[in-house]
């Protein structure tokens, strides 16, 4: 496997994940906006150079998301092809680039950039998501050759840090905003179908009661009268199970997802999901959550809320369980079974491990592996119980398994999307 990890490394333009991780960004072709503008006015003035640029870089272009400095009509077309990038160099590199005089550098010598643009002296520092993957650049740029000092570099690199930052933020809050207009939706649902059962049990509920008043107002042995009274009285009981019955069913829905609003996705742009909605509580617990993905996108089909939940789950047990300072990984794997290709993507965290004895219950409700985490954070042992519920609605499996070093393998396997929906994911970049 294709490790992507939290040290600076390359990728091609046209690596599929990188492509993901940056479409999903919502910034490409985006219009200006003035908290990224704020950067490279500041890179601009603090390095004293002609040009600053917050570049993306795509498959076949580079796009500004930001720029202090060009000339139109580049200044308005905010884009460039790869031919005219040295932005790309950076994300191939996967470090920073410092080019003094661009016409006598071989590695960009023959970029139309010089000729077309003037672009002679370049600095570029890359801009890498926490997980590894390259997006871009902040580069200053002048038309002259230029000596770039440590301090300048220096300078670049905290700035370049700060414009990840704002990306990622972005990212954070879209998500936290998502997942709770899923939520409020979800729940209005369950009390609109809840209000909706509560009224219709009240005929059947009548219907028993009226029928129970006039046999207790009967002292002799039943007529037929009687009888059919009873048997009404039975199929109001049995219409009233049935409801109840919907009741409990509406409540394994909310729970397992026996009813599933299935979509197309890639395995690593969900996982990406959940992380960016954690990375805060991992954060401030000061634990490095490390994630691991092919070099290349595997296919889902699958209701991504519940998805994202299981996620969620897994990984705030495993930050609740692990130490400061320690490491929760995420890795996406495909494995077969049965002759069938699966996704795999398991959890494992640093904590204290799950009991022999309680492995094969630790997916039952109110059953947890211990009374509390590395925080004291208790757990009331519904989350895993969902897990549980939500991938085998998928025709999946989850397990726990102990790690060589201590801790714990939470891993789940769901089926590959096959036919329109894989192919929907596979063109998604």
């Amino acid at each position: 496997m294709d490790t992507i990890s939290h040290q600076p490394r390359g990728q091609p333009l046209d690596h599929v994940v990188r492509l993901e991780a940056l479409h999903e960004t919502g910034l490409l072709d985006s219009l200006p906006e003035g908290s990224f503008d704020r950067f490279t006015r500041l890179a601009a003035a603090l390095l004293d150079v002609d040009i600053s640029l917050i570049s993306l870089v795509d498959r076949n272009r580079q796009f500004f998301k930001s720029q202090v400095g060009l000339a139109e009509p580049l200044a308005t077309r905010r884009e460039t092809p790869v031919s005219h990038s040295f932005c790309q160099y950076v994300v191939t590199d996967g470090s920073p680039l410092v080019i003094e005089d661009a016409r006598e550098d071989h590695r960009v010598r023959e970029n139309l950039s010089v000729r077309d643009y003037e672009f002679i002296a370049y600095l570029g520092m890359p801009l890498t998501t926490r997980d590894g993957l390259v997006l871009g650049s902040l580069c200053a740029i002048d038309k002259h050759p230029r000596k770039w000092s440590h301090l300048d570099q220096s300078r670049l690199y905290d700035l370049a840090a700060a414009v990840i930052a704002e990306i990622e933020l972005r990212e954070q809050s879209l998500a936290l905003k998502e997942s709770l207009l899923a939520s409020e939706a979800s729940e209005e649902h369950r009390r609109s179908m809840l209000r909706m059962i509560v009224h219709d049990l009240r005929t059947p509920a009548g219907s028993i009661l009226t029928c129970l008043e006039m046999l207790a107002e009967e002292s002799v042995p039943l007529t037929a009268e009687q009888s059919e009274l009873v048997t009404l009285c039975q199929e109001s009981a049995g219409n009233l199970l049935a409801m109840i019955n919907d009741i409990m069913e509406l409540d394994r829905t909310e729970v397992g997802g026996s009813v599933l609003a299935k979509e197309p996705i890639s395995a690593s742009m969900l996982i990406r999901r959940a992380v960016r909605t954690i990375q805060p509580c991992a954060d401030d617990a000061q634990i490095i959550v490390d994630v691991q993905f092919p070099d290349f996108l595997v296919p889902l089909n699958v209701d991504i809320r519940k998805l994202e939940r299981v996620l969620l789950n897994l990984l705030t047990n495993a930050l609740k369980y692990s130490p400061k300072y320690s490491t929760v990984a995420v890795i996406l794997e495909v494995t077969e079974s049965s002759g069938d290709k699966m996704c795999k993507i398991t959890v494992r965290d640093s904590g204290p491990g799950v009991p022999d004895a309680k492995k094969m219950q630790i997916f039952n409700q109110f059953v947890t592996g211990s009374a509390g985490g590395e925080r004291g954070i208790k757990s009331f042992g519904i989350g895993l119980s969902f897990c549980q519920m939500a991938i085998e609605a998928h025709g999946g499996k989850i397990a726990v398994a102990d790690t060589p070093y201590g801790g714990s393998d939470f891993h789940f396997s769901l089926p590959l999307a096959l036919g329109d929906e894989a192919a929907i994911v596979l063109s998604g970049v």
